[in-house]
């Protein structure tokens, strides 16, 4: 699916939902909220669409993507024009892809309420609150990305 969103806009967060997983719908009940991931899309200069997200095998992506996303499993928001340039994302990605996924935050900042990670490691809504604040993005400068879960980021940027 291209258009709307895609066409106007340079960053995009991604919110997955509808996976049917136990680990996601884990995630989703304990967050109450319908999403169990979120993941960055950016466009560089030349018009190609990069992936950032964490991933519980792979750890930090960076990546390649399309344009395209069914909407029964995502939802997008458009971060404001201007604030991040690709440059800014690749950057931190570059630095940060490879690092594993961040069991210890998952455990002590989302299931447990201690606001503890792994300070090398990253998931999901982690990895993308960082990455909107080395960009700059005002609306989360004063948060602690391991205290963000997908559903909590939702609510905060609407």
């Amino acid at each position: 699916m291209r258009g709307g969103i895609w066409d106007n806009c340079r960053m995009i967060l991604l919110f997955q939902k509808n996976n049917k997983s136990i680990f996601a719908r884990l995630i989703r009940f304990w967050t109450r909220g319908p999403y169990n991931h979120v993941e960055i899309r950016i466009i560089d200069e030349q018009g190609h669409w990069w992936q950032l997200n964490a991933d519980t095998i792979e750890g930090v992506v960076w990546r390649p993507a399309d344009a395209n996303y069914p909407s029964d499993v995502w939802d997008a928001v458009t971060l404001s024009e201007g604030a991040a340039d690709f440059e800014d994302v690749a950057k931190f990605a570059a630095q940060e892809k490879g690092c594993g996924y961040d069991w210890v935050g998952i455990l002590f900042a989302q299931i447990l309420p201690l606001r503890r990670e792994h300070p090398k490691k990253w998931f999901c809504s982690e990895l993308v609150v960082a990455t909107m604040q080395e960009c700059g993005y005002p609306q989360v400068l004063r948060k602690r990305p391991c205290a963000l879960s997908p559903n909590s980021l939702w609510r905060h940027l609407h």
